[in-house]
């Protein structure tokens, strides 16, 4: 079995998307990212690939996150010039990885994943879209927690909860 770890920010109720794009802008939230997925392949759903390549432009070639072998879940697209393309969570040939997003990647790894990393934030954006803090709460233990020097972000790290 992979070894599987999520990465999310989310708003205070939880929500992480607003019609299918991350609301916020922290640039301690995009460096913790960064620092914590750097050199891990990355897994994410064709709406997140698409939001990144929108945000970074050419920045995103050759590889939609520099220093990260990326991969695609997509059961209707073929290739993408700069992630490989995998029918699901199961085909990525990694046995390490981050998800990135979205939704549906989101609730199908959190059932397996080991390790959550979830940027908290204090304000409430309208999110449309959820992640499931209930669950994360039910099935694992915060190991670790750090908060901005603004205050704005905390950073909270959990491990599944093996009874």
């Amino acid at each position: 079995m992979s070894d599987i770890s999520i990465i999310v920010a989310v708003d205070k109720r939880g929500g992480f998307a607003k019609q299918h794009k991350i609301p916020w802008y922290y640039k301690e939230d995009f460096a913790h990212f960064k620092k914590t997925t750097i050199g891990h392949p990355c897994v994410m759903g064709r709406n997140t690939h698409a939001e990144i390549n929108e945000k970074l432009g050419e920045k995103a070639h050759p590889s939609v996150l520099p220093g990260r072998t990326c991969y695609v879940v997509s059961t209707t697209l073929k290739e993408l010039p700069n992630a490989a393309v995998v029918r699901s969570l199961n085909d990525v040939p990694e046995d390490r990885m981050f998800v990135i997003g979205g939704k549906q990647l989101y609730d199908q790894a959190l059932r397996v994943a080991n390790t959550v990393y979830i940027t908290h934030i204090g304000v409430d954006y309208q999110c449309d879209q959820f992640f499931d803090l209930d669950y994360v709460a039910s099935n694992f233990t915060a190991i670790e927690a750090t908060a901005t020097v603004s205050g704005e972000l905390t950073f909270i790290t959990y491990k599944r909860t093996f009874l």
